[in-house]
């Protein structure tokens, strides 16, 4: 019989090799991917929620080391490479080693290379991609409108997060329906507290076509991400809600958690409120460069730490980075106490 540390090291070297030979394996202690059946529910994160994010390409480098976080927010496309690479050690690491959840980020409202399936989006391309986004050129936006066709599209996207070990996903671009309104000196948000709802759908209608090469309604957006929700949750996998501040009343009963960019800076935190009511987490970020939005100048941290002691933010879990398009590049993230 082998002696006892030799058998360890040597169990261990096969778990490892297991790990290197097949994308994603299943063991008593961790199922990396997500298996939707009546033995397990997907996640459902409550309170505050330690986090970190980091949308670099290498997942085995994930260098944003928070106060021990519970969640990861890495692009669902970085997932896909670990897999076709064969690393899924990295995130059986981070899985089962660290114990910590897998918020993988897509693009789920505007067409961009390595986000979709090319093969079931050939057939519709034309009638589906849009104008490419401002400041984003390499991306199109999505017919949302045609709901039957994203809802395939979306289908085959989240299951195949969810076999990768995706716990929850994080949708991108699923406010269209604003996309020329919103962001620009903080109109939009003064227009609604002073007008409501119907003044700013008016604002938006007027921009949308122009913007995103097609009639997208507030009314076709919620039933948009409403969609996203009940295909997320078919797979067993949580999913938040990005941004799309002026449709929260309608969406934060279908999503499990939120994530914003720059509520504090431009002064709409206190929408998040239905969030903060249910228990369910928010994830803020500021950053030192706006780089152009909403309005110059960025608050301190200590600002925003204070603000989140007010009964409007007791779920918010701010973090202050160095700017949107740079979170993937390795920072030094200001957070609270």
């Amino acid at each position: 019989m082998l002696p006892l540390l030799l058998r360890i090291f040597c169990f261990g070297c096969v778990c490892i090799s297991g790990l290197l030979a097949t994308a994603f394996p299943s063991s008593a202690a961790c199922d990396v991917a997500t298996k939707c059946d009546a033995g397990k529910s997907r996640w459902s994160p409550r309170g505050k929620l330690e986090w970190s994010i980091d949308y670099g390409t290498d997942l085995a480098k994930t260098r944003l080391k928070l106060r021990a976080p519970e969640a990861f927010v890495v692009p669902l496309s970085t997932i896909e490479q670990a897999a076709n690479e064969k690393k899924a050690a990295a995130i059986s690491s981070l899985k089962c080693g660290r114990n910590k959840k897998l918020v993988c980020y897509t693009n789920c409202g505007a067409y961009e290379a390595g986000h979709w399936n090319e093969a079931l989006l050939a057939p519709v391309r034309n009638k589906m991609l849009g104008r490419s986004m401002d400041g984003y050129p390499a991306e199109r936006w999505l017919n949302i409108t045609e709901l039957d066709v994203m809802r395939g599209l979306v289908r085959d996207k989240f299951a195949k997060a969810a076999a990768q070990g995706c716990d929850a996903v994080l949708c991108d671009n699923t406010e269209a329906w604003i996309t020329g309104t919103d962001g620009k000196g903080s109109t939009t948000i003064s227009i609604y507290r002073e007008r409501g709802i119907g003044a700013v759908k008016q604002l938006a209608a007027g921009n949308v076509k122009s913007n995103t090469g097609f009639d997208i309604t507030f009314d076709d957006q919620i039933r948009f991400n409403k969609m996203l929700a009940e295909e997320a949750h078919s797979q067993c996998l949580a999913i938040g809600l990005v941004n799309d501040v002026f449709q929260i009343d309608q969406l934060a009963d279908q999503f499990d958690f939120a994530l914003n960019e720059q509520c504090h800076h431009c002064g709409w935190c206190d929408l998040y409120r239905p969030f903060v009511r249910a228990n369910k987490p928010v994830l803020h970020l500021e950053f030192h460069d706006n780089e152009g939005f909403c309005k110059s100048g960025s608050p301190e941290m200590a600002e925003i730490c204070k603000a989140n002691q007010t009964a409007d933010r007791t779920t918010f879990s701010s973090l202050k980075r160095a700017a949107s398009s740079k979170l993937h590049l390795p920072d030094r993230p200001q957070t609270c106490n």
